[in-house]
């Protein structure tokens, strides 16, 4: 990923893209805590990551509430009928 933004912000005059990192531990409120100090502290524009599904539904709900989209690679949860 730093190597394509590296690629896209010396290739583009009008746009220049920032990349944060925050490693939560797989913790869903340690996640949900990050995604709302990105959108409050540093402007984020989109997030992606979280690979597990409670920490994605944490933070795409913060993402809803503040219009910032949240891509994430999480496992759609399972459900038992």
């Amino acid at each position: 990923m730093e190597i394509a933004v590296l690629n896209f912000n010396n290739g583009s005059k009008d746009h220049n893209i920032s990349l944060y990192f925050e490693d939560h531990r797989k913790n869903p409120l340690h996640a949900a805590q990050a995604a709302q100090n990105f959108i409050k502290e540093k402007g984020v524009e989109a997030m992606l990551g979280m690979e597990r599904w409670e920490e994605a539904a944490l933070v795409a709900d913060i993402g809803n509430q503040a219009q910032v989209p949240v891509l994430s690679f999480a496992a759609p949860a399972l459900t038992h009928h």
